[in-house]
Protein backbone atom coordinates (compact mmCIF):
# COMPACT_ATOMS: atom_id res chain seq x y z
CA UNK A 1 0.00 0.00 0.00
CA UNK A 2 1.17 3.39 -0.98
CA UNK A 3 2.16 5.09 2.17
CA UNK A 4 0.40 8.58 0.90
CA UNK A 5 -3.00 6.00 -0.26
CA UNK A 6 -6.39 7.03 1.91
CA UNK A 7 -6.01 4.10 3.41
CA UNK A 8 -2.90 4.71 4.63
CA UNK A 9 -3.31 7.84 5.71
CA UNK A 10 -6.66 6.46 7.66
CA UNK A 11 -4.35 3.89 9.10
CA UNK A 12 -1.61 6.31 10.16
CA UNK A 13 -3.91 8.56 12.33
CA UNK A 14 -5.39 5.62 13.61
CA UNK A 15 -2.21 3.92 14.99
CA UNK A 16 -1.18 7.76 16.43
CA UNK A 17 -4.25 8.22 18.34
CA UNK A 18 -4.08 4.89 19.41
CA UNK A 19 -0.78 5.52 21.00
CA UNK A 20 -1.91 8.73 22.79
CA UNK A 21 -4.54 6.99 24.28
CA UNK A 22 -2.14 4.16 25.37
CA UNK A 23 -0.03 6.93 26.78
CA UNK A 24 -2.44 8.62 28.88
CA UNK A 25 -3.78 5.09 30.23
CA UNK A 26 0.15 4.61 31.18
CA UNK A 27 0.60 8.51 32.49
CA UNK A 28 -2.14 7.36 35.02
CA UNK A 29 -1.78 6.42 38.53
CA UNK A 30 -2.43 3.02 39.67
CA UNK A 31 -4.41 4.84 42.72
CA UNK A 32 -6.68 6.67 40.00
CA UNK A 33 -6.88 3.52 37.74
CA UNK A 34 -10.57 2.65 39.41
CA UNK A 35 -12.16 5.67 40.89
CA UNK A 36 -14.76 7.46 38.84
CA UNK A 37 -13.40 10.78 37.16
CA UNK A 38 -16.39 12.60 38.37
CA UNK A 39 -20.02 12.32 40.08
CA UNK A 40 -21.52 9.98 37.65
CA UNK A 41 -18.69 9.58 35.27
CA UNK A 42 -16.59 6.15 34.81
CA UNK A 43 -13.24 5.03 36.28
CA UNK A 44 -10.47 5.17 33.46
CA UNK A 45 -10.37 1.36 33.88
CA UNK A 46 -14.25 1.40 32.76
CA UNK A 47 -13.52 4.28 30.49
CA UNK A 48 -10.89 1.91 28.71
CA UNK A 49 -13.05 -1.11 28.67
CA UNK A 50 -15.80 1.26 26.31
CA UNK A 51 -13.13 2.08 23.75
CA UNK A 52 -12.21 -1.65 23.90
CA UNK A 53 -16.24 -2.58 23.66
CA UNK A 54 -16.03 -0.17 20.37
CA UNK A 55 -12.84 -1.90 18.92
CA UNK A 56 -14.74 -5.26 19.56
CA UNK A 57 -18.21 -3.53 18.34
CA UNK A 58 -15.95 -2.76 14.64
CA UNK A 59 -15.07 -6.40 14.47
CA UNK A 60 -17.77 -8.16 14.52
CA UNK A 61 -19.66 -5.26 12.54
CA UNK A 62 -17.16 -5.61 9.61
CA UNK A 63 -17.49 -9.26 9.51
CA UNK A 64 -21.33 -8.72 9.13
CA UNK A 65 -22.76 -9.18 12.57
CA UNK A 66 -25.96 -6.68 13.37
CA UNK A 67 -25.13 -3.15 14.05
CA UNK A 68 -26.26 -1.14 16.79
CA UNK A 69 -29.91 -0.21 16.90
CA UNK A 70 -30.55 3.19 15.91
CA UNK A 71 -30.93 5.82 18.84
CA UNK A 72 -32.47 8.56 16.66
CA UNK A 73 -35.12 8.47 13.97
CA UNK A 74 -33.28 7.10 10.81
CA UNK A 75 -33.64 10.61 8.84
CA UNK A 76 -31.54 12.25 11.71
CA UNK A 77 -29.37 9.35 11.50
CA UNK A 78 -28.91 9.61 7.99
CA UNK A 79 -28.54 13.27 7.72
CA UNK A 80 -26.15 13.04 10.94
CA UNK A 81 -23.79 10.52 8.84
CA UNK A 82 -23.58 12.53 5.75
CA UNK A 83 -23.23 16.18 7.03
CA UNK A 84 -22.41 16.05 11.07
CA UNK A 85 -19.96 13.16 10.58
CA UNK A 86 -17.49 14.33 7.76
CA UNK A 87 -16.72 17.75 10.00
CA UNK A 88 -16.51 15.85 13.88
CA UNK A 89 -13.64 14.04 11.50
CA UNK A 90 -12.46 16.67 9.84
CA UNK A 91 -12.02 19.08 12.81
CA UNK A 92 -11.02 15.86 14.71
CA UNK A 93 -13.67 16.57 17.85
CA UNK A 94 -16.09 14.50 19.15
CA UNK A 95 -19.45 15.71 20.53
CA UNK A 96 -19.45 16.39 24.68
CA UNK A 97 -22.04 14.09 26.72
CA UNK A 98 -23.53 11.89 23.73
CA UNK A 99 -24.78 8.76 25.74
CA UNK A 100 -22.88 5.61 25.22
CA UNK A 101 -25.00 3.36 23.07
CA UNK A 102 -26.06 0.29 25.15
CA UNK A 103 -23.98 -2.19 22.67
CA UNK A 104 -20.77 -0.67 23.91
CA UNK A 105 -21.06 0.61 27.61
CA UNK A 106 -18.36 -1.12 30.05
CA UNK A 107 -19.41 -3.97 32.14
CA UNK A 108 -18.26 -2.01 35.75
CA UNK A 109 -17.65 -5.64 37.11
CA UNK A 110 -15.54 -6.61 34.20
CA UNK A 111 -13.59 -3.37 34.14
CA UNK A 112 -12.81 -3.68 38.30
CA UNK A 113 -10.58 -6.82 37.53
CA UNK A 114 -8.74 -4.39 34.29
CA UNK A 115 -5.26 -3.72 34.89
CA UNK A 116 -3.77 -0.84 33.30
CA UNK A 117 -1.31 -3.19 31.55
CA UNK A 118 -4.18 -5.81 30.79
CA UNK A 119 -6.03 -2.97 29.04
CA UNK A 120 -3.17 -1.93 27.40
CA UNK A 121 -2.66 -5.18 25.87
CA UNK A 122 -6.29 -6.02 25.15
CA UNK A 123 -6.88 -2.27 23.60
CA UNK A 124 -3.91 -3.29 21.41
CA UNK A 125 -4.95 -6.19 20.19
CA UNK A 126 -8.52 -5.31 19.68
CA UNK A 127 -7.80 -2.28 17.88
CA UNK A 128 -5.51 -3.80 15.47
CA UNK A 129 -8.02 -6.80 14.28
CA UNK A 130 -10.81 -4.20 14.19
CA UNK A 131 -8.73 -2.32 11.97
CA UNK A 132 -7.38 -5.30 10.21
CA UNK A 133 -11.30 -5.84 9.63
CA UNK A 134 -12.76 -2.57 8.48
CA UNK A 135 -9.70 -2.09 6.05
CA UNK A 136 -11.04 -5.79 3.76
CA UNK A 137 -12.50 -4.87 0.55
CA UNK A 138 -15.16 -7.42 2.22
CA UNK A 139 -16.05 -5.42 5.03
CA UNK A 140 -19.74 -4.86 6.02
CA UNK A 141 -21.03 -1.72 6.43
CA UNK A 142 -21.16 -0.77 9.70
CA UNK A 143 -24.54 0.65 12.17
CA UNK A 144 -24.23 3.25 14.27
CA UNK A 145 -26.36 4.41 16.42
CA UNK A 146 -26.11 7.93 16.32
CA UNK A 147 -24.62 8.09 12.55
CA UNK A 148 -26.34 4.88 10.73
CA UNK A 149 -24.95 2.98 7.61
CA UNK A 150 -21.33 3.92 7.29
CA UNK A 151 -18.53 2.81 4.99
CA UNK A 152 -16.25 0.54 6.85
CA UNK A 153 -13.42 2.82 6.47
CA UNK A 154 -15.45 5.35 7.64
CA UNK A 155 -16.44 3.67 10.47
CA UNK A 156 -12.45 3.13 11.05
CA UNK A 157 -12.09 6.98 11.33
CA UNK A 158 -15.18 6.95 13.61
CA UNK A 159 -13.45 4.64 16.19
CA UNK A 160 -10.48 7.03 15.64
CA UNK A 161 -12.44 10.01 16.17
CA UNK A 162 -13.50 8.41 19.55
CA UNK A 163 -10.47 7.21 21.14
CA UNK A 164 -9.08 10.79 20.55
CA UNK A 165 -12.13 11.64 22.39
CA UNK A 166 -11.32 9.69 25.08
CA UNK A 167 -7.70 9.82 25.25
CA UNK A 168 -8.28 13.81 25.68
CA UNK A 169 -10.33 13.32 28.47
CA UNK A 170 -8.11 10.84 30.34
CA UNK A 171 -5.14 13.63 29.72
CA UNK A 172 -7.47 15.82 31.52
CA UNK A 173 -8.20 14.00 34.11
CA UNK A 174 -4.58 13.35 34.35
CA UNK A 175 -3.69 16.81 34.83
CA UNK A 176 -6.60 17.34 37.28
CA UNK A 177 -4.95 14.42 39.50
CA UNK A 178 -1.40 16.00 39.09
CA UNK A 179 -2.31 19.27 40.07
Amino acid sequence: MPRGSALGIVLREHDGVLVEFIDAVRGMRSIHWQQPMGPGRWSPAALTLHVIRAYEFGITSARGSKGMALRVPPVAAWVSGRFMLPVLLAFKRFPQGADAPPEVLPDLTEAELLSPEGAIARLEDTARRAAEALCQPSASAVVHAYFGSLPARQALRLLSAHTRHHARGLRLHLSATVA
